[in-house]
């Protein structure tokens, strides 16, 4: 097993175009793009004492039991290379004399980014402000996150083979549309309406009305096998996918859906001694999405000549109360296989008071 040692570096690279509309808006498109080498390795660390896969045909022979030639020498009571006999795997291990080595967050791996943006920007003019933007992408990665509390990570399966980890990442978000806005009310205090009624000067001014609404696409599932009986001491063994059926469901009812988010009979357990043909993750079956609506409405009210503001803010997040969707169950003997049975992100009211001078 090659472990570069070089310091991980990231390259991008973008081209836009702009073009200014009427009405104070100004349009763009965009391409962006970034290479990630030697990236750092996920919290599992780089394998560094499995058995080359051509082991493997060696099957259940690797499991029997030959004298111990490290008997005597290594005395750890807790280690099994202490005792008079060992597995005849363990002794043909690149590194016969310990059970476990690894190398802990190398710069060991690459990542491509693309996308494209598109954007339109209208500037605050008249009491709105208006801004909305889209992204297509795609990111390939042979590792995804450094430590899991990031997000989700996936393990290695074969430590020889790293061109097989190549995958779309944990994290790639293939859509995501984001609109926000701000409107102050045309009315009040030198607004075109009610601006002449004295007496509903102060009740009826100062008005805001903001938002940002979020569309975004899942990220991919990592299905997980609860097993790994390759035989040859690798991080991981992912199932198969004999039939290469994608696990993709789409339509049907929510209450169907919630039940089984993804088709869990393409999946099944690898053989011993052989290794999964699952990919790393699955580019097309994804984890619910985000749909997000978050709106304020505030009340300035100015004092002594604009001098101070006391705005009051009502604050509505996910304000229609959207549910959102936990991910299902990814690992493969869990009962809750392809089952969702969550939700988060529920509906929070805030109510706030803010001096501005």
């Amino acid at each position: 097993v090659f472990v570069e040692h070089a310091n991980p570096y990231i390259q991008q690279w973008n081209l836009n175009v702009q073009r200014e509309l009427p009405g104070d808006m100004v349009f763009e498109i965009a391409y962006l793009g970034s290479k990630g080498t030697r990236l750092i390795w996920g919290e599992s660390g780089v394998v560094l004492n499995q058995l080359p896969p051509e082991f493997q045909k060696l099957g259940t022979s690797l499991q029997d039991l030959v004298p111990n030639p490290f008997f005597g020498i290594i005395t750890n009571p807790t280690s099994t290379l202490s005792r008079s006999m060992v597995t005849r795997g363990q002794l043909l291990r690149p590194f016969p004399q310990y059970t476990g080595v690894s190398a802990f967050r190398k710069p060991f791996g690459f990542s491509t980014y693309h996308a494209l943006t598109l954007r339109v920007d209208k500037r605050f003019a008249n009491g709105i402000s208006f801004l909305g933007s889209y992204t297509k992408s795609k990111l390939i990665d042979d590792v995804s996150t450094t430590v899991n509390f990031l997000g989700q990570a996936s393990s290695q399966q074969n430590a020889y083979d790293r061109r097989a980890e190549r995958a779309v990442s944990t994290q790639d978000v293939a859509q995501r549309l984001v609109i926000s806005y701000v409107y102050e009310l045309p009315i009040g205090r030198g607004k075109p309406f009610l601006n002449n009624f004295s007496s509903a000067n102060w009740l009826a001014s100062g008005w805001q009305i903001n938002g940002i609404s979020t569309f975004q696409s899942g990220i991919p599932l990592v299905i997980v096998s609860g097993q790994n009986n390759a035989g040859i001491f690798s991080p991981g063994q992912r199932l198969n996918n004999l039939t290469g059926r994608s696990a993709r469901i789409t339509g049907g009812k929510t209450s169907d859906r919630i039940a089984q988010w993804f088709d869990t009979s393409v999946f099944t357990f690898a053989p011993a001694f052989t290794f999964g043909n699952a990919p790393r993750t699955l580019p097309d079956a994804r984890n619910p999405g985000t749909r997000l609506f978050d709106i304020s409405i505030f009340k300035n009210n100015y004092l002594r000549e604009g001098k101070f503001n006391a705005q009051f803010r009502a604050e509505f997040f996910n304000a229609f109360n959207t549910t959102q969707f936990n991910g299902p169950g990814t690992n493969r003997p869990s009962g809750d296989f392809g089952v969702i049975s969550g939700a988060s992100g529920p509906r929070q009211i805030q109510l706030a008071l803010k001096l501005m001078f």
